[in-house]
């Protein structure tokens, strides 16, 4: 039978395979939302960013520099950035971008 340290461990080994394995996932998306928000012509958008996964402070600091590098390939700038919390507890933050580029290239 194995010992109640050898279980935790390997709990702790498959859930943060899992945080990370996640992270690229969740910037993928946000690549996918950006990139159609922009064929859309979309001049403002404002995303929910989970920090409920993980780390609330490393974890969502990562998660939003992610977000905000994908929204900015794409040719949005950070407009506003306001957390959520729920009970006292953070869930997450709404991050608005508005397009800064125009498709051509040109300032907006």
């Amino acid at each position: 039978m194995p010992s109640f340290r050898s279980l935790f461990s390997t709990v702790a080994l498959i859930g943060i395979v899992l945080l990370f394995a996640s992270a690229p996932l969740a910037a993928g998306s946000q690549d996918k939302d950006a990139a159609k928000a922009r064929e859309a012509g979309l001049a403002t958008v404002t995303v929910f960013v989970d920090a409920t996964w993980g780390n609330r402070t490393h974890g969502a600091a990562r998660a939003l520099t992610e977000v905000h590098q994908s929204w900015g390939r794409h040719g949005y700038s950070l407009v506003s950035l306001e957390p959520y919390a729920e009970n006292g507890d953070l869930v997450g933050f709404f991050v608005s971008y508005r397009l800064s580029e125009s498709p051509e290239g040109g300032q907006r």
